[in-house]
């Protein structure tokens, strides 16, 4: 079928069945088993765990997807839909069961089967209903699919490491083992989600780590879950490519595929599927955002085959209820997604091609959506802090839950403020230039911002293209002034980039410039692709994909203090961690504090430093050792967090002395920073 709807030029049965993506999944499939047998064995188990906690969700989600104003749209659109609200009713119902204590494993085994039927007699019903058929046309442009092969198999072999492995520039995932991951292990163990005034970002909203808690609580596991995570994230990651496909279909079959091409020959998803971090989630939802904004703003066109899906049916305010609901939802991802996808979101409304009034009920309804989808965790703050977006703005809400104060407020603030990390020769335009335009990773590639240029060019400007350019400009503004300048914090300019160079599609008229859009496009993501894999062989181990067990059972030199900590202590032994916060990897019960929380042990050295009383706070809260890392402490003085002076090695010397503590070697495991005391 063309795109104008013509039948006549639809490919035969026999040209169907070797289709681009069936390709791309045998090319991939036999270079991930050519790299490790170990990571096609990974892949199978941890990817269909994977599989098992987000299909059920976005089959389950078709039936959030309204039939009476909807029931025409492509079934594309149904899926985008379905996959949007699908995963975000999957976390909010985690998020609402956890803290009501109902994590048990055959809960959510049962209710992912019931929500895979549900979505299966769903989908038979959508498709039996369909009175068309989309076929793909014998476009040579839909070959571009094919580029993507080598960015999915490098996304795997990242995502089959275990957490701790790569990147160094995050330090090798701190975040997800200090909460993203460290968090969701700790609610399962114990069966609830609760405050914790040892770890402040237990306060982050955190859509993509219920669906991690989903996968611990259905495997019954929690460190080897790691990278069933891995798998997670990798898999939002492949649905933003879908999105940024169903989105650039607005303007065309070819822009849709020049979209999800360019979206996924930027390395920023294949960086990330080695993180369980929230970056792909937050990305996927705001590209959805952003295609429905999309249609809602289609003027009408100029060629019939510019218009594929059809009149839009629904009036503006209810595409932008629906646009601001899955905004919401990519602020329940992260905090730097209101001022950087849903403010803009909401702002594009006034370009509508309507009056003022329905303009301004467009904006109201995309705002009122975003925060119906978003106030779930703006209610769990504000009923365990009394700030609904702890610990952000405590200076206006003031909230001193357990663990915080005003003093650590001042703290947190300090740290986080613009270019509070940044160097004295770091300006915001220098860093645009050496950290998004000129990354020396390549995570955005020059591809992407060439065609994003060109595709402004090519012709004259709709008001979807307009709307990509003001979010474009916001978060290119926000990035500057109002964040640390790292990198992955400009990740959500891929949004915006990848729709408009989409628009390139429209040079391709002819035969000689479909061949230069391929050339052109083929060749960006080659580049682009030699950058990521430079890097990934510079920071993976060598000849190995990297289980967990190599760092839990200190395997690894610089985790080999883990060997004693879970392998060599008594079963019943309970250790006071200071300095690590990288809690994920523990496999017994410790306490620790992230550097932001008041730390109850530095709190009582404050009170008594002498060593009798230490011993006996010790004692008095059960603690039978003591782990001090040493060289973390150091590393965090040397930045702007900051950590208390108390704890030092002299206060430790002395303890020792004293005999409240005695310190424990392991010539074979030992760590230099790292001191393990046992509690006299």
């Amino acid at each position: 079928m063309s795109d104008n709807g013509d039948t006549r030029h639809a490919p035969p049965p026999h040209a169907r069945a070797m289709s681009p993506s069936f390709l791309v999944v045998v090319i991939v499939l036999g270079c991930v088993a050519s790299a490790s047998s170990y990571a096609l064995l990974t892949l199978a188990l941890d990817g269909l765990s994977a599989l098992a906690i987000v299909v059920p969700a976005i089959l389950a989600g078709l039936w959030f997807v309204p039939t009476r104003r909807l029931a025409e749209l492509p079934l594309r659109w149904h899926l985008l839909l379905a996959a949007t609200f699908g995963l975000g009713a999957l976390s909010t119902a985690v998020l609402v069961c956890g803290l009501l204590g109902l994590l048990q494993r055959p809960l959510w085994v049962g209710l992912l089967l019931v929500a895979f039927v549900a979505g299966i007699v769903r989908l038979q019903q959508l498709v039996s209903a369909r009175t068309t058929r989309e076929d793909a046309p014998r476009d040579p442009l839909r070959w571009l699919w094919v580029v993507l092969t080598p960015f999915i198999v490098l996304a795997i072999l990242a995502a089959v490491h275990a957490p701790g492995f790569l990147w160094s520039e995050e330090g090798a995932g701190y975040d997800a083992l200090e909460y993203h991951l460290a968090l969701p292990k700790e609610y399962r163990q114990q069966g609830r989600i609760d405050y914790t005034p040892y770890n402040v970002y237990g306060n982050f909203p955190a859509n993509v780590e219920m669906l991690y808690l989903t996968a611990m609580v259905v495997l019954d596991e929690d460190v080897n879950a790691g990278t069933t995570a891995h798998m997670v994230h990798l898999l939002l990651g492949v649905l933003t490519i879908f999105a940024a496909y169903v989105a650039g279909r607005e303007w065309s079959r070819r822009a849709g595929v020049l979209s999800a091409i360019l979206a996924g020959t930027c390395t920023w998803w294949v960086y990330l599927s080695g993180l369980a971090f929230v970056e792909n989630g937050m990305l996927f939802f705001g590209m959805a955002a952003a295609a429905v904004v999309a249609r809602a703003l289609r003027a009408a066109p100029a060629r019939p085959e510019e218009n594929p899906s059809g009149p839009t049916s629904p009036g503006p305010w209810r595409w932008y209820a629906v646009a601001g609901a899955a905004a919401g939802l990519a602020c329940g991802c992260k905090y730097t997604a209101v001022p950087m996808i849903a403010l803009p979101i909401a702002c594009t409304a006034f370009l509508a091609p309507t009056d003022a009034k329905k303009r301004l009920t467009a904006c109201l309804a995309a705002l009122v959506a975003c925060g119906v989808t978003f106030s779930p965790w703006l209610i769990k703050n504000t009923v365990m802090t009394g700030n609904p977006v702890f610990p952000l703005a405590n200076q206006w809400f003031q909230a001193t839950p357990p663990g915080w104060g005003m003093v650590e407020t001042a703290h947190w603030d300090e740290c986080h403020s613009a270019m509070a990390n940044a160097s004295k020769a770091d300006t915001p335009l220098r860093s645009l230039w050496t950290r998004v335009l000129a990354d020396h990773y390549g995570r955005f590639g020059p591809l992407l911002f060439a065609m994003a240029l060109a595709g402004c060019l090519v012709r004259r400007l709709d008001r979807a293209t307009l709307a990509l350019l003001l979010l474009l400009i916001v978060q290119v503004g926000v990035w500057l002034f109002a964040t640390h300048l790292y990198a992955r914090f400009a990740v959500v300019l891929v949004i915006p980039l990848a729709l408009l160079g989409g628009r390139v599609a429209f040079l391709a008229t002819t035969t000689p410039r479909t061949a230069g859009v391929i050339a052109v496009t083929a060749l960006g993501a080659a580049v682009n692709f030699a950058a990521m894999l430079r890097l990934y062989r510079a920071e993976a181990m060598p000849g190995a994909i990297a289980p967990a067990s190599l760092i839990y059972d200190g395997v690894l030199p610089w985790y080999g203090y883990l060997h004693q900590v879970n392998d060599v202590l008594a079963r019943d032994a309970r250790v006071l961690v200071l300095g690590d916060a990288r809690a994920f990897y523990y496999r017994r019960s410790i306490a620790y504090c992230v550097v932001f929380n008041r730390n109850p042990f530095v709190e009582a050295i404050k009170q008594d430093p002498a060593p009798p009383a230490i011993g006996e706070w010790l004692k008095a809260h059960r603690f039978t050792h003591v782990l001090v890392h040493y060289g973390e402490i150091e590393r965090l003085r040397r930045s702007a967090y900051g950590f208390p002076a108390s704890i030092n090695r002299e206060l430790f010397d002395r303890l020792e002395q004293s005999g409240v503590l005695e310190r424990l070697v392991d010539p074979e495991h030992g760590v230099r920073s790292v001191a393990l005391y046992a509690v006299q």
